[in-house]
């Protein structure tokens, strides 16, 4: 069994696509960011031309393993994460398969990093103990799980965010004239959908910070992509809640896995004291819950504690690094103390001379 690496078609997975979708159902059933509409989407518009594919092969030739890879540094390939994929999913077997990888690699490839890892899905186990392997928390993310009524859920959370959401509802009602939301999920109605949300977060401060999608960018472009290809198979949904005819909050969703994934979301900072983000995503809940379909609302987020506070299930995300030899690891380990040293020093000594 061992790793070869092949060539990407024009920053596309080509010939290889059914392999990759293959995969995508055996190990996550189809898990919306292992999809090869999805990966291709990224590959296409956020790809470099560095982005090379490794595939493994049993010795009887069968594929059961790929994953996508692009050298960051000397001596250090990444796996392929740009920041609209918001976990890293392996299409691997096990984690032995991914220490035979360094085989494939040049010979000057010590280290390769996998960031933001979801232990509820990834195939990377025993990795506290082994001497090559070094584990770095990233972020705390969160899920809601449709069990039971949203009655139920609704009864679960705190006090604090019942009566806050009880008192939002009741001054949308008493200072607006009509609240409500839509559900688009129709392939030919979902380009303005994606326009429309565009438009609404390039308005808010992910304008000023230069993150914001819009309708002439690349993350325009990738989500208005990406939710007319899921949407004709039915799995993708824009939620969009209207105050008095304007835009006041939508979510993007894509769906597949038994989960529905919040890709994006916004709101209309001038409508902020009806809080409408809020508002929407209890009503989105709501309709989840009495749909039955998904199972799992995922978040995929850098939760706070007021997120939290929506959630049923928490877990934390992390980035895994492999070595290729366990010596390596023990050197950056010593690095990290030494830089970490250094920059106490510093803190200590801009302190004492305030």
């Amino acid at each position: 069994m061992a790793w070869e690496q092949v060539e990407l078609e024009e920053l596309q997975l080509g010939r290889h696509r059914t392999d990759w979708d293959t995969l995508s159902q055996r190990y996550y059933q189809g898990h919306p960011f292992t999809d090869s509409r999805f990966v291709n989407g990224l590959l296409r518009h956020f790809g470099r031309g560095t982005e090379r594919l490794f595939v493994h092969r049993r010795d009887d030739g069968t594929v059961d393993g790929m994953v996508l890879l692009e050298p960051r540094r000397f001596g250090v390939w990444r796996q392929f994460m740009p920041a609209q994929l918001q976990a890293g999913l392996l299409l691997i077997p096990n984690s032995t398969t991914v220490r035979q990888l360094f085989e494939a690699l040049p010979t000057t490839g010590f280290t390769i990093e996998f960031l933001q890892q979801d232990p509820k899905y990834q195939s990377l186990d025993g990795l506290d103990c082994a001497p090559d392997v070094r584990i770095q928390p990233h972020c705390t993310t969160m899920e809601v799980r449709l069990d039971g009524t949203f009655s139920d859920y609704w009864s679960a959370r705190s006090r604090n965010l019942t009566k806050n959401i009880r008192r939002i509802q009741r001054r949308v009602q008493t200072q607006c004239t009509s609240a409500v939301v839509k559900e688009i999920r129709d392939r030919n109605e979902m380009a303005a959908a994606v326009q429309r949300y565009g438009l609404l977060e390039s308005a808010g401060w992910k304008h000023a910070a230069g993150t914001a999608l819009a309708p002439n960018n690349a993350q325009g472009r990738f989500y208005t992509e990406i939710m007319q290809q899921f949407a004709e198979t039915g799995q993708a949904t824009a939620f969009e809640f209207w105050i008095d005819r304007v835009l006041a909050a939508s979510r993007l969703l894509v769906s597949g896995a038994g989960i529905q994934i919040i890709l994006k979301t916004s709101y209309d900072e001038q409508l902020s004291q009806f809080a409408p983000g809020r508002l929407l995503l209890q009503d989105l809940l709501e309709r989840s819950f009495a749909a039955k379909a998904p199972e799992t609302i995922e978040f995929y987020t850098n939760a706070t504690q007021d997120q939290l506070a929506w959630a049923t299930h928490q877990r934390p995300i992390s980035h895994v690094t492999y070595f290729r030899y366990g010596v390596l690891a023990s050197a950056h380990d010593l690095y990290r103390r030494l830089r970490a040293g250094r920059k106490r020093l510093t803190s200590s000594h801009f302190s004492t001379t305030d």
